[in-house]
C-alpha cells in the first residue's frame, strides 16, 4: 500500500475501533465509520469487504501489536521472576494504553455466535499462555518457582486474573482508582508469591 491509501486504511480501523468501543460493533454503521474519519462512504470498499472485515483487521493489527511487546520481554536473557514482572506489567500497560481495542476484545471474547472474531484469532491466545508456561518453567528450573504447578492451569489464571481485573477497570469503570502500576503490582505480587518457593 502507498503511504496514502495506508493512511485511510489506518483512518478507517482507528475511527472503527473508537465508534466500536463507544456504540458496539451492531449499533455502528459503516457511514458512521467514514464520517468519523472524514471520509468519502466509499472509500470503506477500497479496503475492506464488510464490518466484519474491518473486525477482523483491527483485532490481528492490534494482538500482533501487542505480541511483539510481549514477545520483545520474552526473548530477554533475564532471571524468570524479572521476566514475568516484566511480562504481566507490559500486558497491562498494552491494555491500558488501547482502552478501545480492550473493551472490544472484551465484549467479543465471551461471544459464542457464528461471528466470532476472536476464535479466528485464538492462535493468539495459545501463544500467550505457552510463553507464561515457559516463563514458569524457566523459573522452575533456576529453583525460583514451585515444581508442582500445573503449567496450564497456571498460564490461564495469570490471563483470567488480568482479563478480569481490566473489565472491571476499563470496561465497568471500577470506582476505586486504581492504577494501571497498582493493578500490575497487585497481580503481580499475587502470582509469582503464590508459584514461588
Amino acid at each position: 500500500m502507498t503511504s496514502k491509501k495506508t493512511d485511510k486504511y489506518e483512518l478507517i480501523i482507528e475511527s472503527a475501533i473508537q465508534l466500536y468501543a463507544k456504540k458496539g460493533f451492531h449499533n455502528t454503521k459503516i457511514k458512521d465509520i467514514t464520517d468519523n474519519a472524514s471520509l468519502a462512504a466509499g472509500t470503506f470498499y477500497l479496503y475492506f469487504k464488510n464490518k466484519e472485515d474491518l473486525l477482523e483487521a483491527l483485532l490481528k493489527k492490534y494482538l500482533e501489536l501487542g505480541f511483539v511487546r510481549l514477545e520483545d520481554i520474552y526473548h530477554q536473557n533475564i532471571p524468570a521472576k524479572e521476566k514475568l514482572l516484566l511480562f504481566i506489567s507490559e500486558n497491562i500497560d498494552f491494555f491500558f494504553d488501547h482502552q478501545y481495542f480492550f473493551m472490544i476484545y472484551a465484549e467479543y471474547s465471551s461471544k459464542k455466535d457464528e461471528f466470532h472474531p476472536i476464535k479466528k484469532h485464538y492462535e493468539f491466545i495459545i501463544k500467550y499462555l505457552d510463553m507464561v508456561s515457559n516463563i514458569i518453567k524457566q523459573g522452575q528450573n533456576e529453583g525460583q518457582f514451585k515444581q508442582n504447578i500445573n503449567l496450564k492451569i497456571a498460564s490461564r489464571s495469570l490471563r483470567g486474573m488480568i482479563v478480569m481485573n481490566l473489565i472491571a477497570i476499563l470496561v465497568f469503570k471500577d470506582p476505586s482508582g486504581i492504577t494501571k502500576e497498582e493493578l500490575s503490582d497487585n497481580i503481580s505480587g499475587i502470582f509469582i508469591n503464590g508459584i514461588s518457593v
